[in-house]
């Protein structure tokens, strides 16, 4: 009542009126449109430690569980320890995980099952690829909290999958468009795509309106490549308004090359918000996704098997800050 208590010619009903008014606004704001009651719902870490506890009893049944989480371990640890947890877990904070030894790490892991919480975005990538089958999915204010398995059953959630496509080379994929003169083919491997003094590789567009009703979606790339040296090109993900580029971010495919295998044909994963560059919902009706191979150092590179996924993203990740 003291924004009105200088209006002193306005009734006490007219002051209630606005007052009511006034704070209807702010419920409908704040718990309808800004949903801030379930934003705010969950401590991340305490949510961490309370899902650890128990998905890992309910995901063991005889079978091997592991849990990898990324945050302080201080926090983790007091959290297990007032709550009475008793997990063990990979703490991805601690170990410094670059992109290729969490690769390796995954690729190692004997287990049937993994859990994770708030793992750097591209690792979720390298943990669907050996582990395909979803179970659980918890997302939330600066957290997410994931079940993967080896094996499917009735309680697998439904596909997060909005849309996919992938090019192997071997057939024609006209979403896809490449130079077909770059094409070869190698004893004991398909026909794949070899950028040698070439700077662009494959491409694919696509109108965001089409597809997306939510700018809140996981955009996941995936290309299997082969360099005799360290300089393996990009791969980019660039988001166009209106035939103009409005941001792109370029990944960087070295990550994952290893000398000691250098002839091996080995796979990049990599993974991006497209919230991160969209801020309003309206800039969907305008905007075009594009994804392609970028050889900066026109490098003798290979690649095949190059694909492209678009799914459902958890809105409530920066939504103290950001339209949900």
């Amino acid at each position: 009542f003291f924004m009105f208590s200088f209006m002193k010619d306005q009734s006490i009903r007219i002051k209630v009126a606005l007052v009511t008014l006034i704070i209807i606004s702010n419920v409908y704001t704040l718990f309808i449109q800004r949903e801030h009651y379930y934003v705010m719902k969950h401590q991340p870490f305490i949510r961490m430690v309370e899902l650890s506890e128990e998905l890992k009893m309910k995901s063991d049944n005889n079978l091997h569980t592991s849990i990898y989480l990324d945050g302080s371990p201080d926090k983790i640890e007091f959290y297990k320890e007032k709550l009475g947890a008793n997990f063990s877990y990979v703490s991805v904070f601690e170990n410094g995980f670059s992109k290729n030894a969490f690769f390796n790490a995954i690729q190692k892991d004997t287990s049937h099952n993994i859990l994770c919480g708030n793992l750097p975005i591209d690792f979720y990538g390298i943990i669907r690829e050996k582990y395909p089958y979803h179970y659980f999915m918890e997302g939330g204010f600066t957290y997410e909290y994931h079940w993967f398995s080896k094996t499917p059953n009735q309680n697998l959630l439904p596909s997060d999958t909005i849309y996919h496509s992938s090019l192997t080379f071997e057939h024609e994929s006209p979403e896809w468009q490449f130079n077909h003169a770059r094409l070869f083919h190698e004893t004991n491997h398909n026909t794949y795509f070899n950028s040698d003094s070439t700077e662009w590789g494959p491409k694919i567009e696509l109108p965001s309106e089409k597809y997306l009703d939510s700018r809140h979606a996981i955009i996941d790339m995936k290309l299997n490549f082969k360099s005799k040296g360290a300089h393996c090109g990009r791969l980019v993900f660039e988001v166009l308004k209106k035939n103009k580029s409005l941001e792109y971010i370029s990944y960087d495919v070295n990550e994952y090359f290893d000398v000691a295998s250098k002839d091996d044909w080995k796979t990049a994963y990599f993974t991006t918000r497209l919230s991160n560059i969209l801020k309003h919902e309206g800039e969907i009706k305008m905007t075009t996704l594009r994804i392609f191979f970028w050889n900066i150092d026109k490098q003798d590179v290979s690649i095949d098997n190059f694909s492209f996924t678009l799914r459902r993203g958890n809105k409530y990740i920066y939504g103290l800050s950001e339209e949900i």
